[in-house]
Order: C-alpha cells, then structure tokens, then sequence
C-alpha cells in the first residue's frame, strides 16, 4: 500500500480491512518521515510497528456508523 492510501483509510469514517502478512489489522497512526504504520492485530492488544508498504487493502468497505 502507498502511504497517501493508509493516510485516506487512518481518517476515513468508514472501515476498511486491511492485512499485515495475511493477518487483519487496524491502523493506529502512522510516521511519514520512516514510511511506517503502528498497527493492532485484529483479536490482540498486540502492536506493530510496520512498514506501510507491506500493508495491504481487502477490497472490502463497511460504513461506520
């Protein structure tokens, strides 16, 4: 993914699912200077920091309400 997509997806109202190496995430903010994402697993309190090229977006949306 390009970091201008996750920047849309971060301030979007609406869900989208996006995976971390097959696994779903959220994207919790991301650092333009390294071209990173600090994500949570889906089901985890773990959190990554990760590179936003490796992550990738299911071509899924749901409104939030």
């Amino acid at each position: 993914m390009d970091f201008h997509r996750a920047e849309e997806i971060l301030q979007s109202r609406d869900v989208y699912e996006v995976l971390y190496k097959n696994d779903s995430i959220w994207i919790n903010s991301l650092n333009s200077q390294n071209q990173t994402a600090e994500v949570t697993l889906n089901g985890s309190s773990a959190k990554k920091i990760v590179p936003v090229t490796e992550l990738f977006e299911v071509n899924k949306q749901t409104d939030y309400m």
